[in-house]
């Protein structure tokens, strides 16, 4: 975890100094143009490096939680360095079903219909930790069965997100140096989808007959929105022309660092 906080905060005092290098004439060019290419060297070198500055458990765990009566669930998924699938569950009755490899702790509490469920790595703690060389890899599947909000915290990690059977009213994604590939629900009603990332690439889906409402804060970021479906409003503002009327619609904010995100 030092060792993550020292890297990440030497390459921010190199992009404030070279900022300010820039502001007092003392650059050549521009500080933009150096930080975005700089900001991809550096990602480079930490997927090189970090995964030797710890290692960890490469037990395989299946995991299976009953629904017990839940009609409702908040799901948070913090996980670390790896490759995360999330997706529906097939298996009638339960709540949550997978296999971790890298080891996983898990916590519930029920209260009444309503299920409140944590999985984290086993370092815990914020995500941006590597379990060893091959890091984590988490298979996770979801009722489709009930309503759930779903918070995902991951770290240098590629996340793949099948969301499509499952019942979301909402999906937070809080992500370091990333990948995520995510097809939002089908049938969501009315839902809110929250995008917090630094060095990522984001890809979100929205499936046919689905309205959607994007809007973003972005820092070194690249929109790609398909206009088509989604027309510009304003800047950094996209929207479906039916979306105000639409039974299935989701609202997208998103708040970028380095990195790109597209809503297709």
């Amino acid at each position: 975890m030092r060792a993550n906080r020292l890297f990440w905060g030497l390459a921010v005092i190199i992009a404030g100094v070279l900022l300010l290098l820039s502001n007092l004439g003392l650059l050549p060019v521009n500080a933009w143009n150096l930080i975005w290419p700089l900001g991809l060297v550096l990602l480079g070198l930490w997927f090189l490096v970090a995964p030797r500055l710890a290692r960890g458990d490469r037990e395989t765990r299946d995991l299976a939680l009953p629904l017990e009566g839940a009609r409702s669930a908040d799901v948070r998924i913090s996980f670390g360095a790896g490759r995360l699938i999330v997706g529906a569950s097939g298996v009638p009755g339960q709540l949550l079903g997978g296999r971790f490899t890298g080891g996983v702790r898990e916590s519930v509490q029920r209260s009444g219909e309503h299920a409140t469920l944590r999985l984290e790595g086993v370092f815990g703690g914020p995500p941006m930790v590597f379990a060893d060389n091959h890091g984590f890899d988490w298979q996770v599947q979801l009722s489709p069965d009930v309503d759930m909000r779903l918070t995902l915290e991951t770290g240098a990690s590629e996340n793949v997100l099948d969301l499509t059977r499952l019942r979301l009213s909402e999906l937070n994604l809080k992500t370091g140096a990333s990948s995520t590939e995510a097809s939002l629900p089908a049938n969501p009603g009315q839902m809110r989808v929250k995008v917090e990332s630094g060095a990522a690439s984001v890809v979100l889906r929205v499936p046919p007959g689905v309205a959607a409402s994007i809007s973003g804060e972005t820092f070194l970021s690249g929109f790609e929105i398909d206009t088509t479906r989604f027309p510009m409003l304003d800047k950094n503002r996209y929207q479906s022309p039916d979306y105000a009327t639409a039974a299935n619609r989701i609202e997208i904010k998103t708040e970028m660092g380095v990195g790109s995100i597209k809503v297709l």
